[in-house]
């Protein structure tokens, strides 16, 4: 594990945990990465929609003070 990496603790229940883990087992899947992939396609959607509203924020901004 590269040292900038941290662990990461998260409560689910252990059925979901046991059928998660089968799954990924089943499917050549690593836990983490597939989490960390999830974790960062939330923040990439979330950043997106954030500058999108930084953008029309200053886009009424603009049409407001040309009025």
């Amino acid at each position: 594990m590269p040292a900038q990496d941290k662990m990461f603790s998260l409560r689910i229940p252990e059925k979901l945990l046991n059928e998660y883990r089968e799954f990924c087992e089943e499917n050549s899947i690593n836990i983490s990465k597939r989490l960390r992939k999830f974790i960062e396609r939330d923040l990439e959607g979330h950043r997106a929609r954030k500058l999108q509203q930084q953008q029309q924020i200053q886009q009424q901004q603009k049409n407001n003070s040309g009025s």
